[in-house]
């Protein structure tokens, strides 16, 4: 169902469904700057990973059997820690995406697209946590997923890449690639709308020589018509995703509410 819809000349030619509510590709859940609204705490300190944003179809175009969807996305990941006085606010990361879905069948979905992120460190971290200075870390990259569904796991599996033709770190050398597998299972109703899931997402970086970020999920989602409201605690390991400390490694336990759009 679409929020407008017109087609185009005689049966089986162009259709137009504008806003569309349905996605063809589903939301990678364990996959920690996947565009949504969350709030995360690391259980073992006080800090908390906070986003605002999403993924917003625009457009599906069905023509002669054959579905395709344009979308949107948008996201800004930020990290902080709540001292007695205020928040401390750690980095502010951009995610920006532009993308083009098309279902091969019930079973399998296809996506290309291209985006920028740029991630930094600001105000807070300067001048009252002590930071002595940020990088300048900025990838422009095109993408490609492929997800195909599972009906014994009752969910799916995904794998794609990132090409960055643009990838700005103080390390030399030239990184182009970024690799990530994962999937979504169990996805078990226990009552009305509300499903018991386990999710796992790893990405593969050649700037670190293709060591891993790693995310294993297990939680509760809460469907609606449209959107979806996930509890869940998740391990995270491996190389940081947050670009000013991506020479580092985390191990880190957490609990977190994500609202998908």
């Amino acid at each position: 169902m679409s929020a407008a819809s017109c087609a185009f000349g005689q049966e089986g030619a162009l259709s137009l469904s504008w806003l569309p509510k349905d996605r063809l590709m589903p939301v990678f859940a364990a996959n920690s700057t996947e565009h949504r609204m969350s709030l995360t705490r690391i259980l073992k300190n006080n800090q908390y990973i906070g986003g605002m944003g999403g993924m917003f179809p625009v457009v599906t175009a069905t023509l002669a059997g054959h579905e395709v969807q344009f979308g949107i996305g948008g996201t800004l990941y930020t990290q902080f820690l709540r001292s007695r006085a205020h928040l401390e606010v750690v980095n502010a990361d951009f995610y920006a995406d532009f993308l083009i879905d098309y279902r091969l069948d019930d079973e399998r979905v296809l996506r290309i697209g291209m985006g920028h992120t740029s991630q930094h460190l600001v105000d807070d971290a300067l001048e009252i946590l002590g930071y002595q200075k940020s990088i300048n870390y900025v990838r422009d990259y095109l993408q490609s997923f492929f997800l195909q569904r599972i009906g014994v796991m009752k969910g799916f599996v995904y794998g794609g890449f990132y090409y960055q033709y643009r990838f700005r770190i103080p390390q030399p050398g030239n990184y182009h690639w970024l690799f990530e597998i994962g999937g979504e299972g169990l996805n078990e109703e226990i009552t009305t709308n509300l499903f018991v899931y386990l999710a796992v997402d790893i990405k593969f970086r050649e700037e670190s020589n293709f060591a891993t970020t790693q995310s294993y999920q297990a939680g509760f989602r809460l469907k609606g018509s449209a959107h979806s409201l996930r509890l869940a605690y998740s391990y995270r390991t491996g190389i940081e995703e947050r670009g000013q400390f991506y020479l580092q490694r985390i191990h880190w336990n957490t609990l977190g509410l994500f609202f998908e759009l």
